[in-house]
């Protein structure tokens, strides 16, 4: 409406809940085909969340433009496994995967805490808060570590003190974990859903990784148990992971709002 009285053009981006549960809701859904029909350009974080904007707004696949997230590199970078357990009171042995996000229904964190239950001498650090936790406590067996909330110099130690990171959500948008995650090095197992196969590979190395079908309890352990067997390699990882920075979504923002500006800069 701003834009409207204003006289000038706009853009609109769906970042991931927005189009994937929020549109779910008829109302919600018109509001937004209303809104982009009128956007001078339509962007998603993610191909996959890209086909799903169009599909709500009623546009050509194809025509919404993917600006994918930026991850700090220099903030998320490999460093001293046992020094960033001992920062953050974790057991020096073991193998410890972890998990970052909200402990709500749909990040499937109990699917998570099942499966490392199933993966001998295996534990689960989460980074976060919410409605889940005593369900998740209960559904590991004694094997999950509760952070809590963390800004973000914590959460790089808590990649940093584990062997895999983890993210079984039921759907996702272009999750900045998974690419936080990848920049320390840090090999992931994850649903195959969203933006997440375009992050770490349709079919990853497995010093890079696993994707599993949300939900599969055996399918999550069967790939934990693989990816921290592993040779792990985070140097590679790593390099991986450079692709990541901010650099190129910012130059591909700056293109298209100096295209709706008519080029006036």
């Amino acid at each position: 409406e701003l834009a409207r009285e204003l006289g000038v053009p706009f853009t609109l981006t769906a970042r991931g809940s927005d189009v994937n549960v929020l549109a779910e809701d008829a109302a919600i859904a018109s509001r937004i085909a209303d809104v982009a029909r009128d956007a001078y350009a339509c962007m998603a974080v993610s191909d996959a969340l890209g086909d799903r904007f169009a599909a709500v707004a009623g546009l050509p696949q194809g025509s919404v433009r993917t600006v994918r997230n930026g991850v700090d590199l220099e903030r998320f970078s490999p460093g001293d496994k046992a020094a960033a357990r001992v920062a953050l009171g974790l057991p020096a042995e073991g193998a410890l995967a972890v998990g970052v996000g909200r402990l709500v229904p749909g990040k499937g964190f109990d699917v998570a805490a099942r499966a490392v239950a199933a993966v001998d001498g295996l534990r689960l650090l989460l980074v976060g808060d919410g409605e889940e936790r005593e369900r998740i406590a209960a559904a590991g067996e004694g094997r999950v570590i509760f952070a809590g909330a963390q800004p973000p110099d914590q959460v790089a130690a808590a990649y940093r003190a584990a062997d895999v990171f983890v993210l079984p959500s039921e759907r996702e948008g272009w999750p900045n974990v998974v690419t936080e995650a990848l920049a320390t090095g840090l090999p992931v197992v994850a649903s195959r859903v969203g933006g997440i196969p375009q992050i770490v590979g349709s079919d990853p190395p497995l010093h890079r990784g696993a994707l599993v079908r949300p939900g599969d309890v055996d399918g999550f352990a069967a790939a934990l148990r693989a990816v921290v067997g592993a040779r792990r390699r985070p140097d590679e990882v790593r390099a991986y992971a450079l692709q990541f920075g901010w650099d190129e979504p910012v130059a591909r923002l700056v293109e298209t709002f100096v295209d709706a500006a008519g080029g006036r800069g």
